[in-house]
């Protein structure tokens, strides 16, 4: 285009945060043009970019939030670091930040009491809700086995069964043959729960830790009928989701774990859950922990004053 003999560039046209802009075309140098995004003034765009903020704050998208941090006062950019390095099970580097956000006027990691091995597993806990809350089933359902594995170690050990179990190098080892022989009634039980002989069963597994609590009378009929199905669930999906071109899916999920006529979706698995872990860690867990994430995304909406919108 030419505008009053001069030469000019036609404006660039371009999507932001759904909306349709036109970019005026600058030149930074003979070979070099950019389209000037401008911000200032343009109120239905910075509507919408609030509603796109909001929408990555649902979805806990902490790594795109991250790309545009670098103008966020220091102590949000730090916030959204640690995070994305807690959503991520980088344990250490999310513990490290957190060391520098000692005035959120919330914990970052309530617990009643100190201890390592409940904060492991309730930070794999978290992760469990943020993907089901994402709908990312599939890495759900696997990443179901190891917390309920670790879960139903931890209970166990509060039992008779506990001087039967040895974890060693991340792998748990079951003495059935000292059970056998030492409590020959509490085997009797065991293998009448499991429906077969587990004189040869010497390695851990969610059938087996389900099959040994429910004989020991320590959950709510409730618990007990939600084990039962989630080793249905674990029988049929986890496999499936590991070694197959299939997407887990939540009606997958609801179909799979039941037990009689109860059926589970991936939220009611996510609560039950919940139930147990502060079952397993009565003087240590504090449930404000399980909104942790709700909690720093309160707190990140107030202080960018993005308030709360239809997303």
């Amino acid at each position: 285009l030419r505008q009053n003999g001069d030469f000019v560039m036609s404006p660039y046209s371009m999507p932001v945060a759904g909306l349709q802009r036109e970019l005026p075309i600058c030149k930074v140098t003979d070979d070099l043009y950019i389209g000037a995004f401008i911000c200032f003034g343009d109120a239905e765009l910075t509507e919408a970019c609030r509603r796109e903020l909001l929408k990555l704050l649902e979805r806990q998208d902490y790594d795109a939030m991250l790309d545009m941090s670098q103008n966020l006062p220091r102590q949000l950019q730090t916030l959204l670091q640690h995070l994305n390095a807690r959503n991520n099970l980088q344990s250490e580097e999310a513990y490290k930040l957190s060391k520098e956000l000692p005035d959120l006027g919330f914990p970052l990691y309530p617990a009643m009491k100190s201890d390592s091995h409940y904060r492991d597993l309730s930070e794999y806990y978290l992760l469990l809700r943020n993907l089901q809350k994402l709908g990312r089933y599939s890495e759900f359902v696997l990443r179901l086995n190891p917390f309920l594995t670790e879960l139903l170690y931890t209970l166990l050990m509060q039992t008779e069964f506990a001087g039967y179990l040895k974890k060693s190098n991340g792998r748990i080892d079951v003495a059935t043959d000292v059970l056998n022989s030492k409590q020959p009634e509490l085997m009797k039980r065991l293998q009448a729960e499991a429906q077969r002989t587990l004189l040869d069963y010497k390695n851990f597994s969610i059938f087996l830790g389900i099959s040994m609590l429910l004989v020991t009378d320590t959950l709510s009929d409730a618990h007990q009928n939600f084990l039962r199905a989630c080793n249905a669930l674990n029988t049929a999906q986890r496999n499936t989701a590991a070694h197959q071109l299939h997407a887990v899916l939540e009606e997958d999920i609801k179909h799979d774990c039941f037990f009689g006529i109860k059926h589970y979706g991936s939220a009611e698995i996510v609560q039950k859950l919940g139930e147990l872990l502060a079952q397993a860690y009565p003087d240590v867990c504090d449930k404000s922990l399980f909104r942790i994430y709700d909690r720093c995304n309160d707190y990140i909406k107030a202080h960018l004053q993005l308030g709360t919108a239809n997303v």
